[in-house]
């Protein structure tokens, strides 16, 4: 007798970052301790990857690593996921665990579909769990990820714990090892001093030095007391994920030797604070490298809080200083364009990466929101249909009042304005938690208060010409996952009518049908 599995339904958590998109079709979330992979080219769930002993709250995609190789064609088969135990875990793909998915569908296909058979289970497993040094008593939940793989296969993970700061694993260039390295922001008994962190982001500055000291890494951290502080790490790129492994044999074998002898340097010092929430920073986002650094010489990093605004801001080399004896009004270079006149009198913190002073400024503050904002994301590179990449990035943010709203930076003006608007009507929805892209940008996706997935496709581009002001998106609703958000406690069959009916404690009945299309 063969027993196949072929439909899994289960709501997503209520938590702003259990949500992530892979580069491949494969939409991860989390539902209770479980994570599932949904197809978005075939419109089914994959696979159920069970490990984790708490609620699992947040997920990112990491890049995998085969054979002691990295693996550029597999590189988003590797998925970390954190709980609310504390708990690390970093799951991957199997050897001959690939799909049968389809020929028709191709890889850079956005559009879910109904496929006529259920589609083959991946084989996944827990390639490994990583352990925060956290203290015994206190609240160890991880509230968010953050990845930054590095060209030559290694990679930099960051753990946001509420109990003990930002925790920092490293993997070196043809190992399958994550070390810990340090903690970034070890939290003191003064909260005040020391507030808790709740979000964080990776990016990757690269200056104008040579490629080793210019490429350095970058970390924000947002925090309940609505600051985003900006550390940087001491040394480039490439060298993070070895100093990280030296780093570890060191702590070794100090604890051997007597506490006076000096310990190894951090491997991240803190930057700069930039100020501007009243409340939570829910959710924090730089802009990606092919928007930024690599073309313009400038980055962007985008902030959400619940006080119900974002703030975007940019970093690019700071400016030579005028003479001091001028007054700060006289220091202040009239700009040419008059899009920068708008933030000619912004805040402008500056920090120093190398032999490079970088300033921070603050371009923007998004105001359209009625509710929290919970999440925000940018638009990816645009991929596979030919189009040439944009030159300004779109943000797309995800909010409790039921909206997701595009944001676009227009060239003439300077102003972020609202391109789209997207959501759904009814009392049962009560907002969204998470905003997500598709790797193409051809679809967007959020989870609401009930556990379901919402998906709109992106029917037309606006590709963003300089000299142009940006026309409005137009997207239409298609089909996502959804299930119970709590425990299944009845199930009854109708074979006559092809139909199943569920009932669970989070006081919702679901009747369930085989699709006509299926």
């Amino acid at each position: 007798m063969k027993v196949t599995l072929e439909h899994v339904a289960a709501g997503c958590n209520r938590h702003s970052q259990c949500l992530a998109w892979g580069p491949d079709g494969l939409v991860a979330y989390a539902s209770h301790q479980a994570v599932l992979l949904w197809d978005s080219r075939v419109g089914q769930t994959r696979t159920v990857l069970l490990g984790q002993n708490s609620v699992v709250t947040c997920l990112r995609w990491l890049p995998s690593v085969t054979g002691g190789k990295s693996s550029e064609s597999r590189a988003s088969h590797a998925l970390a996921s954190g709980s609310a135990d504390g708990a690390v875990c970093v799951w991957e793909l199997e050897a001959g665990g690939e799909s049968d998915t389809d020929a028709s569908v191709s890889e850079t296909d956005d559009a879910p579909v109904l496929s006529p058979r259920p589609a083959r289970l991946l084989s996944w497993s827990l390639a490994a769990r990583l352990a925060i040094p956290a203290p015994e008593s206190g609240n160890t939940s991880v509230s968010s990820l953050a990845c930054l793989c590095q060209p030559s296969g290694g990679a930099t993970l960051l753990a946001a714990v509420s109990a003990c700061g930002v925790a920092v694993w490293a993997r070196e260039v043809g190992s399958a090892d994550w070390a810990f390295a340090e903690t970034i922001l070890e939290l003191n008994v003064d909260q005040r001093l020391n507030p808790v962190p709740i979000s964080v982001a990776f990016a990757e500055w690269r200056g104008s030095g040579t490629a080793g000291e210019s490429r350095r890494v970058l970390a924000a951290l947002g925090d309940v007391a609505g600051q985003v502080v900006v550390y940087a790490s001491s040394c480039g790129v490439e060298a993070l994920a070895r100093e990280a492994a030296l780093k570890k044999a060191g702590d070794a074998s100090l604890s051997s030797v007597s506490a006076s002898d000096a310990a190894p340097p951090p491997l991240f010092r803190r930057q700069v604070v930039l100020q501007g929430h009243q409340d939570w920073v829910r959710d924090l986002a730089w802009s990606h490298a092919s928007f930024g650094a690599s073309q313009k010489g400038h980055l962007r990093l985008a902030s959400a809080s619940q006080d119900r605004r974002c703030t975007v801001w940019r970093m690019e080399a700071a400016r030579a200083s005028l003479s001091s004896g001028r007054s700060s009004l006289e220091q202040t270079p009239v700009p040419a364009d008059p899009a920068l006149w708008l933030t000619r009198f912004a805040p402008k913190p500056r920090l120093r990466l190398g032999a490079e002073d970088l300033t921070l400024e603050l371009e923007a503050v998004l105001s359209g929101h009625e509710d929290w904002v919970t999440s925000l994301a940018w638009e990816p590179v645009v991929c596979g249909d030919g189009a040439e990449p944009r030159t300004e990035p779109m943000l797309l943010t995800a909010s409790m009042d039921r909206t997701m709203l595009l944001w676009a930076r227009e060239e003439t003006s300077g102003l972020w304005m609202t391109r789209a608007a997207l959501g759904n009507a009814g009392s049962n929805h009560l907002g969204y938690y998470t905003a997500c892209w598709s790797p193409c940008a051809g679809l967007v996706a959020t989870h609401g208060f009930a556990g379901s997935l919402h998906v709109w496709r992106r029917r037309g581009r606006a590709n963003g010409a300089p000299g142009r002001v940006l026309e409005a998106l137009d997207f239409e609703s298609v089909c996502g996952p959804t299930g119970h958000t709590g425990p299944v406690v009845g199930l009854a069959w109708a074979p006559e009518f092809g139909a199943a009916a569920t009932a669970s404690e989070d006081r919702t009945a679901r009747l369930w049908t085989r699709s006509a299309a299926v």
